[in-house]
Formats: C-alpha cells, sequence, structure tokens
C-alpha cells in the first residue's frame, strides 16, 4: 500500500541460531522471544524511504547479520535462518505469503563458491521415469512385468513376487554423508492387511534398467536391508514413506564404481501381506520416490551442488506426459544480482 512521506525506522534483528525453526501459530511471544536472541550485529537499522504501490524495495546490506549465523557452529547450508523486523516509528506495509506467493518477501545471497567451505546440507528427489525402472518379478517363474498400472509389495493375488526401482541421475558422491533418506509411495489399492517386507539396494555402481534378461533377482544385494511392516493404507492417492534406508544408500556410493549422477536401485521382497502403489505406468506423477537427505563437505566439493541450469532441466525433464506431442526444451540463462531483503509494496 501507499504510505505517507512520513519517517520510519526499522530495526532488522537475525535470530542467532544455526537453524532456525518455523514460527509457531498461538506460541505467546515468538518473535519477541527470537529477537531478544538476535545475533553480535544485529540489530540494523534500516530508514526506507516512502513506499508506492507494485514496487520493489530492498533493506540495506544484511551480510554481516547472515554471516553470524553462517558462523554458528551447527549451521549448515540448507537450513532455515529468521530475520524479525521491529517496527521504532512509522509504517510500512508489504505484500505477504498469504496474499501473493510470488511476490512474498525474498532474500537474496551472493557467494564465492570457490572459498565455500563447511557443512552442505542438500535434498535430493529422484522419481520413476521409465517404463522398466519399476519392475515386479514373480518368484514361482521368474516371469518379469513392466506395464503393470501398479505395483504390488510382496504378493499380487496371492502369487509372491520381488520389486524392483531403479531411480536415475542420483547428484550423490560417495564422499556425502548420507542424513536420512526414504522411499515414497502412492496408494493405489487399499489395504489394512498385516504386511512385512524387507528393502535392499543393488549393489552396483550404476545400476542398468530391468530387462527380461537382467531380472531383479539376479542383482547383487547389498548387505544392509531394511524391515518394513507398514501401517493400513485407507485412503487411495496417500503418500506412505518407507522406514530410514540411509544405510542402503550408503553402502551404494560406496561402491568403487559409483560417480554422482549415477543410477541406483532397490529391491523389494517381502514373506506376508500385500500393498498396492501406483506405478510409473498407472500414473507417472505418482509413481515411487527417493528422497536423500546429504551433507557434503561444501558447496565447491559436493555433488549436490548444481547450477540453476542444471535444475531448471532437471524440473522440465521430471515433467511427465502420456500421449500428444512433447515439447521441446529451450532454457535461457539469466543474471541475477541481489543481496538484500526485498519488500513489494501492496
Amino acid at each position: 500500500q501507499t504510505n505517507t512521506p512520513n519517517t520510519s525506522v526499522i530495526n532488522i534483528h537475525a535470530h542467532d541460531v544455526g537453524d532456525s525453526s518455523a514460527f509457531i501459530t498461538g506460541f505467546s511471544n515468538d518473535l519477541t522471544i527470537r529477537k531478544a536472541a538476535d545475533t553480535p550485529s544485529s540489530p540494523l537499522a534500516w530508514t526506507p524511504s516512502e513506499w508506492s504501490p507494485n514496487t520493489l524495495y530492498s533493506t540495506p546490506d544484511l551480510k554481516d547479520l547472515v554471516q553470524d549465523v553462517v558462523d554458528h557452529a551447527d549451521w549448515c547450508g540448507g537450513n532455515a535462518m529468521s530475520f524479525i523486523l521491529d517496527a521504532v516509528s512509522g509504517i510500512r506495509k508489504g505484500v505477504s505469503d498469504d496474499a501473493d506467493e510470488s511476490l512474498s518477501p525474498a532474500l537474496r545471497i551472493e557467494y564465492d563458491e570457490s572459498t565455500a567451505t563447511g557443512c552442505n546440507a542438500i535434498a535430493i528427489q529422484a522419481q520413476i521415469k521409465a517404463q522398466n525402472d519399476d519392475a515386479e518379478e514373480r518368484v514361482s517363474n521368474g516371469n518379469m512385468s513392466f506395464s503393470s498400472s501398479d505395483i504390488e509389495l510382496n504378493a499380487d493375488g496371492g502369487n509372491s513376487q520381488i520389486v524392483g526401482l531403479r531411480f536415475q541421475d542420483i547428484n550423490v558422491s560417495s564422499s556425502d554423508t548420507i542424513v536420512s533418506a526414504d522411499l515414497e509411495f502412492t496408494v493405489d489399492e487399499t489395504d489394512s492387511g498385516s504386511t512385512n517386507v524387507t528393502i535392499y539396494g543393488e549393489y552396483a555402481g550404476d545400476s542398468q534398467s530391468f530387462s527380461s534378461t537382467n531380472k531383479i533377482s539376479t542383482r547383487t544385494k547389498t548387505t544392509a536391508a531394511v524391515s518394513w511392516s507398514p501401517g493400513a493404507w485407507t485412503t487411495e492417492g496417500d503418500k506412505h514413506a518407507s522406514p530410514d534406508i540411509s544405510a542402503i544408500v550408503e553402502e551404494i556410493i560406496s561402491h568403487s564404481g559409483w560417480s554422482a549422477l549415477n543410477n541406483m536401485s532397490f529391491i523389494i521382497e517381502g514373506t506376508s501381506g500385500e500393498r498396492t502403489a501406483d506405478s510409473y505406468d498407472g500414473s507417472p506423477i505418482n509413481a515411487p520416490k527417493l528422497r536423500i537427505n546429504i551433507e557434503g563437505s561444501g558447496l565447491g566439493s559436493s555433488a549436490g551442488t548444481i547450477s540453476v541450469r542444471q535444475k531448471l532441466h532437471d524440473v522440465v525433464d521430471e515433467i511427465q506426459w502420456k500421449s500428444g506431442t512433447p515439447t521441446g526444451v529451450r532454457i535461457y540463462c539469466l543474471d541475477v544480482h541481489v543481496v538484500v531483503v526485498q519488500h513489494l509494496a501492496l
């Protein structure tokens, strides 16, 4: 909103913790408590000019406040940081996230990647994106299925089977620390019966596609294994995650043939029950996902670091289509240089 040209003074505080938690609705004095625990360089005084509608405004340089936060022993790239704006006088009104996500306040940071050190936390996510990357193998005769509309864990109609899941281009290096990892499934059919399965990885440096000659059962399994007794799957479309499989992922990336952007596969065997999830053929957008949280040794050395261009390419590449004419992909790079928190006036 347009503000009268009255003088406004706003103190900017940075929450002095290595990983700031989300603001809590209904928690008394949450912001006041955080403001009191501010960094050594806080507060930074800001005297904004008069604001006009639909105009971007920037704070002074916040680098000292940001540096205070990242100097924390428990700071890791990818953690959260919070700023508290405390008006000493005057009023300025900007767009909130609830009003318009695309116009909400933004924190922009420039840094020298070549000299970056310390911890770098990154969330990696991959999804099945090819027909032969989720497969089922009948235990009794070895028959392989690649085009089913769903995936039955442990058994299909009483027939025991093994499930194989292959995820492509996993951007994790052997030097990265796996903090946590899991598999996520989307419910295709409801089932509440007792079910028990075991998850393994394929111990290979670069897992190849499943085929009738490269079956699930012929692959070398990891020593690491995770037992899973999933609870009831009561609603179609719900998401269910496996237990932590980080030990399996750690063993795979320790393979001498592993390199960042290689492929990894998981093998699921069962002893009882059944759970039915969406497959790539049944619903590409709901196909199984692999989620990995890593900590690398620094932005310059961690394989988890990717360029904005590569990230855009990955996002476009993950868009699934089932019919019609696929569009081509062309990406243009833009230079952006901002080192401030921005507010847009209403």
